[in-house]
């Protein structure tokens, strides 16, 4: 039992160590100004107030708007990404090449309309192909994954063989005949508010209209509403669902509070009364996953002479406190804003530069007396002159013993000292006999390291010239031996660099072998 308890307790500790996180969400009015530096210097203060307790962590912008499933980049740098990427594979440049394509497919799944997906079906192409050419254990694997969506949403799609290579072309059919084996299972997306003209988009490919049964192969996906086809102007907030074999997933979507949010805003969404600021709390809170949400309105709208804010369990939806804090008395936004993050965590106490200065008229810190303690002792050191004058005088007859030594030797154990060698004296004009042959050696050390490097540079950087500007390649196998040859090449030309490194050692070494004065006799 004893043992048991031991092995469970580095789990419970980790556990315990999990941090609590904290989001911060504007609430704005159909009159109210921007919320971003409200909620951002809220988001900050909650940050330093929560330090100083338990283990917590606010989210930051950048996270709580890919939580919540807004646009985390816009189109142009998705597509500046993917282009990006394109360079990178015909410049076998495999890894960077995967994590753009990687990062540009996440930035895309909040996006929807036809040139969306147009996109995000290159990019899994592209992906599959440096999978494929990468010479991982994995590789294919990841490749299969990567094409698992479009032959899930396009089963009659099929990439044509004169854009792509007969590898991928073969993978991608392999996988689209496992997509049609699969058993199928219907999701229906509806909208809470009518929505006409709304379109549903599965993968960002559209799929149907909201309230229709769509037919898919059970699995994963993620799934936006928007409000057109073509350029759709709302959208809601991305959502993962899992379709079921023989059964219908349903989806409710409130397309009017969804679609209101804006993503550069705090991010903020639009909530014209009460009813839809509790709905957009709720849906937010949801959404995040977070322990604790924060969500940050000002009233009157349009004045904004009243800051509120409420604290909203994830996990329950249950409100554990509001507070709200008035702003017109000729206080700054920023000072309030302090007091709301106060009293939202229970602590708002004496500020911080006030409890300094308390304390009974002894305004130092607990460090400034154990600074000052350490200064007396120094002092007390230095005032103890007795120490210092007990040891002069034996200093002083140590020298003078060592002074009449000198004078009472002979005169050749007063002669300069010279260097020895198997135990004879050399004589005073001649250097050490390893100083010829370290110089020499030097000299051959430098030429052969430089040479070699050279060699090895010049010979590496041609061919690593020669690679990179050999595609586009015909086939994935070709693109994999191009990738390994092009390691090899860097390899070689690396051990280039270090030779050449090592030659300007050598060469700095024999300079300095040949600058010291080796025949000059040694002072005593």
């Amino acid at each position: 039992m004893l043992a048991l308890a031991l092995l469970l307790l580095p789990s419970i500790g980790l556990a315990a160590a999990e941090p609590e996180t904290w989001a911060v969400v504007g609430l704005r009015g159909p009159a109210a100004s921007r919320m971003h530096d409200r909620v951002e210097t809220l988001r900050g203060f909650l940050a330093l107030s929560l330090r100083e307790g338990k283990d917590t962590r606010v989210l930051g912008e950048e996270e709580t708007r890919a939580r919540l499933g807004l646009e985390t980049r816009s189109f142009q740098k998705i597509e500046a990404q993917i282009d990006g990427a394109e360079l990178f594979y015909f410049q076998l440049e495999l890894r960077h090449a995967r994590d753009n394509l990687e990062q540009a497919l996440a930035a895309l799944a909040h996006h929807g309309g036809p040139e969306a997906w147009e996109r995000t079906r290159v990019s899994r192409l592209l992906l599959a192909t440096v999978l494929l050419a990468e010479r991982g254990s994995d590789s294919r694997a990841k490749a299969r994954e990567a094409l698992g969506p479009i032959a899930r949403v396009r089963p009659d799609y099929r990439p044509p063989p004169m854009a792509y290579p007969a590898e991928l072309i073969a993978l991608h059919d392999e996988v689209r005949q496992e997509v049609v084996r699969l058993p199928k299972g219907w999701l229906r997306v509806d909208c809470e508010a009518a929505c006409p003209g709304g379109q549903v988009w599965v993968e960002t490919f559209p799929l149907g209209a909201p309230g229709e049964a769509i037919p898919l192969p059970a699995g994963r996906y993620r799934v936006t509403i928007g409000d057109s086809f073509e350029k759709p102007t709302a959208r809601s907030l991305l959502r993962e669902v899992v379709v079921e074999a023989g059964r219908e997933t349903s989806l409710l979507i409130d397309l009017g509070i969804e679609g209101s949010a804006d993503a550069g805003d705090g991010p903020s969404f639009l909530v014209p009364n009460e009813e839809a600021r509790l709905v957009a709390a709720h849906r937010a809170a949801a959404q995040l996953g977070t322990s604790q949400l924060v969500v940050l309105w000002a009233e009157p709208d349009g004045e904004a002479k009243e800051l509120h804010a409420a604290v909203i369990e994830a996990s329950t939806g249950r409100l554990r406190r509001q507070a709200s804090v008035a702003f017109d008395d000729g206080s700054s936004e920023g000072a309030a804003l302090e007091r709301l993050a106060k009293r939202l965590i229970g602590s708002e106490t004496t500020d911080v530069a006030d409890a300094v200065g308390s304390g009974g008229g002894d305004a130092r810190s607990p460090g400034a007396g154990a600074a000052d303690d350490a200064g007396v002792g120094i002092l007390a050191i230095r005032s103890e002159p007795s120490v210092l004058n007990a040891a002069a005088p034996k200093a002083e007859s140590a020298t003078a013993q060592k002074a009449a030594a000198r004078k009472s030797a002979p005169e050749s154990a007063t002669a300069p000292p010279s260097s020895r060698l198997d135990g004879r004296v050399a004589s005073a004009g001649e250097p050490p006999s390893w100083v010829p042959t370290a110089r020499w050696t030097g000299v051959a050390v430098t030429a052969v390291a430089a040479t070699a490097g050279l060699w090895l540079r010049a010979n590496a950087t041609s061919q690593i010239d020669r690679l990179r500007g050999s595609g586009p390649f015909a086939s994935v196998s070709e693109a994999r031996q191009a990738s390994a040859d092009l390691a090899s090449a860097g390899t070689r030309a690396d051990v280039g660099t270090s030779l050449l490194v090592g030659a300007g050692a050598a060469a700095v070494t024999t300079l300095v072998l040949h600058l010291l004065d080796f025949d000059a006799p040694t002072s005593p």
